[in-house]
């Protein structure tokens, strides 16, 4: 009798291989998840720095043209510019607007402090406490996604009208 040997893989020989190959994909799924979440993660981040930044340049560039200080308290910042419009920069909520329009959304902090030529700190509460700012410094806090950017920096001005 001539018996061919039939080549076949047995039950337990199947159910180890797809043991092993669950264990991959398992594993895997994980690294795809991981990288997926650090994206979104670095994303928010990068939203929430961008729109920090461009608010300081906007309050840096709108400051240049100031020629008259109106109101200068912890959240809010008004002043005349060269064209005789009055600006206001006012945390609202938590938005951070110019004339109420919206710059910045998601903050959780913005602060306005004040200071004069030699650095001392000021609380401008009449016009020439107002006149006497040289310095204007910011802190900026936005929260997207539960990632924060926090962004301190200084408006520097020598007199009315001119930026440092």
């Amino acid at each position: 009798m001539n018996h061919k040997r039939q080549s076949a893989s047995s039950l337990i020989e199947t159910i180890v291989v797809i043991a092993i190959l669950s264990v991959i994909a398992v594993i895997g799924i994980g690294y795809i998840a991981d990288t997926a979440r650090l994206y979104s993660t670095v994303l928010a981040e990068e939203s929430a720095d961008s729109d920090a930044l461009d608010t300081f340049r906007r309050m840096r560039n709108e400051v240049r043209s100031l020629q008259m200080c109106t109101n200068a308290d912890s959240g809010t910042f008004s002043f005349v510019n060269v064209g005789g419009v009055t600006n206001t920069f006012r945390l609202d909520g938590n938005l951070v607007t110019l004339n109420g329009y919206v710059m910045a959304r998601d903050v959780t902090a913005f602060a306005l402090s004040y200071y004069n030529s030699t650095n001392g700190v000021l609380t401008p509460t009449n016009d020439a406490g107002r006149q006497r700012i040289r310095r204007v410094g910011i802190r900026l806090t936005i929260n997207r996604n539960g990632q924060p950017s926090d962004w301190n920096g200084n408006i520097f001005y020598a007199s009315a009208g001119t930026l440092r």
